[in-house]
């Protein structure tokens, strides 16, 4: 159990790993419920999901996964440039591999999902979250 601790204190990676799970879990949850229960089209549950996971993953991130000391008002616009920067990058490159190549959506949705997932760290570690 201390070996578990020890590591979970060390690594901000499995740290970063944990929340974005939650987070992802978290959209997942929300949008299923705006959408088949409270009636909100595919496009507002997303959005609504969005938005309140977009918060909830800034403060998780800060604070449990990078532990980051820097101001909020720097990481917050950071992780706000990031989000919109990076969104617009899969949204197009998703298009554009849907396109032109003759690939499963299943496929297309689990390479962007880990490439976002590896990008987002790195950025987060070196940039967003940086402790300077």
């Amino acid at each position: 159990m201390n070996a578990i601790r020890d590591y979970w204190n060390r690594s901000s990676a499995a740290r970063f790993v944990v929340v974005g799970g939650a987070c992802a879990v978290l959209y997942f949850a929300i949008c299923l419920f705006l959408s088949d229960m409270a009636g909100f089209s595919p496009f507002y549950a997303s959005m609504g999901a969005y938005l309140v996971c977009f918060f909830i993953g800034y403060l998780s991130q800060r604070e449990i996964a990078f532990r980051s000391t820097a101001s909020h008002r720097t990481t917050l616009t950071r992780y706000f440039v990031w989000h919109v920067f990076g969104a617009t990058s899969v949204s197009l490159a998703t298009n554009f591999a849907t396109g032109s190549f003759d690939l499963k959506p299943v496929f297309i949705a689990l390479v962007s999902t880990a490439l976002c997932g590896v990008v987002s760290f790195c950025i987060s570690y070196g940039w967003i979250f940086r402790n300077s």
